[in-house]
């Protein structure tokens, strides 16, 4: 944060007011938002693309794996990169090589010239890239804002993440509603062009890099040990693998329910995220608004039992388009108190020299899940109906989210 970013009487300024003054601040939400655009609306984008390629109904899941996969191996060690290089810089390459690897994708598309093989291993490289961008993005943050506003800096950030991740499949179906199956793959190119042209001019204060005077294997284990070792570090991250697991089983099967059940178009059926995404606007504009949240551990708990898995289970044998809709905005309030709450108790509780490596290993629940939620996916419709398997993932997340926060680390943090 730049002397120039800090307002002389920052402390008696409201809390949003007080944030979106700050000018580095502002450009890194929006590289970060074109950055979760591209995350979200590619998730969508690939689903809708192997639909029309083939019939057979695992292929979804295994290019959803394709797409995640790699996430379970890069996220970790791009923390550890993270704690060792200038994450700005970091961002900005990563996210320019993202675009030309959507480039690609787009042109393959275009052409005719590849089927889901192909597609899935472009899907392999995106999902590396964007796993490699999230820890540094997370670790960003408690050093562009003042120490006593990181819950709402942290809600801003995830309102802009997340909202951009939910719309983005609206965008993807716009996209693909006017310009074919490569029109949602262009917008990504552009956005994430655009996502390192904004991160380029945020000002950071200087990072003070872990030495490199071990292995980067060693400084991953330092950060593994530090963080499994210790509560509620430990359950924290458990819970953003709970939520990943979830929420990809429902970018995943969502759009053949609504294809398939409900009857909607690409347009239609990318719809059904715009009120999820609107839900965590209002939760998380209400939480950046607030000078502090008391019994943060408490609301955690309860907005994660009750909404996260029972929400999803109606969800899948909803018959209705507007009641899912209903459904989904619902999802999203509860979200926005989950995602955010989860978010500040885990920085609040890890030193700056391991940021990266702890935000790595949160990375690793909310991306690094998608592939198991992938072939979770892909093995329950293999042996039964979308329906089935996603209430089935919906109990199932339930019972485990219901085990980690209803102990003491999280009810009492």
């Amino acid at each position: 944060m730049t002397a120039s970013d800090v307002e002389p009487d920052a402390p008696a300024v409201r809390p949003l007011r007080q944030l979106l003054s700050l000018v580095s601040f502002r450009r890194f939400l929006l590289a970060q938002t074109l950055s979760a655009l591209v995350n979200g609306t590619l998730r969508f984008v690939l689903v809708w693309i192997t639909l029309d390629l083939t019939d057979w109904q695992p292929a979804v899941g295994l290019v959803g794996l394709a797409l995640g996969v790699t996430g379970l191996l890069v996220a970790v060690p791009a923390g550890a990169w993270s704690d060792r290089l200038d994450r700005r810089t970091m961002f900005v390459r990563l996210s320019a090589v993202t675009a030309v690897v959507l480039a690609s994708a787009t042109a393959v598309v275009a052409t005719g010239t590849g089927g889901v093989a192909l597609l899935a291993l472009h899907a392999a490289v995106l999902g590396g890239l964007l796993a490699a961008v999230a820890p540094g993005v997370q670790a960003m943050v408690p050093a562009l804002v003042p120490p006593e506003r990181l819950m709402n800096g942290v809600a801003l950030q995830m309102m802009s993440m997340n909202v951009a991740m939910m719309l983005g499949a609206v965008f993807g179906g716009a996209a693909i509603a006017v310009a074919g199956n490569a029109g949602g793959l262009g917008l990504l190119t552009a956005c994430a062009a655009g996502a390192a042209l904004s991160m380029r001019a945020v000002a950071m204060p200087v990072h003070v890099a872990s030495p490199r005077t071990t292995r980067l294997g060693a400084e991953v284990m330092v950060g593994l040990r530090w963080s499994l070792g210790r509560e509620p570090v430990r359950s924290l991250l458990g819970i953003m693998l709970v939520i990943g697991f979830l929420w990809g089983g429902v970018q995943l099967l969502l759009p053949d329910l609504a294809k398939t059940e409900l009857g909607a178009g690409a347009f239609a059926a990318s719809a059904l995220f715009a009120p999820l995404g609107l839900g965590m606007i209002t939760t998380s504009l209400f939480l950046a608004s607030r000078t502090s949240i008391h019994r943060r551990g408490r609301l955690l708990t309860g907005a994660l039992v009750a909404n996260l898995g029972p929400l999803v289970v109606v969800l899948a044998v909803s018959r209705s388009y507007v009641l899912t809709l209903v459904l989904m905005a619902i999802w999203g309030v509860g979200g926005g108190i989950v995602m955010t709450m989860q978010r500040t108790l885990l920085q609040e509780r890890t030193p700056d020299e391991l940021m990266g490596r702890v935000m790595g290993l949160n990375t690793l629940g909310i991306l690094g899940s998608f592939p198991l939620a992938a072939a979770a996916a892909a093995a329950l419709t293999a042996v039964a109906d979308p329906t089935t398997a996603l209430v089935a993932m919906g109990i199932t997340t339930t019972m485990a989210a219901a085990a980690i926060t209803l102990r003491r680390p999280i009810r009492t943090a």
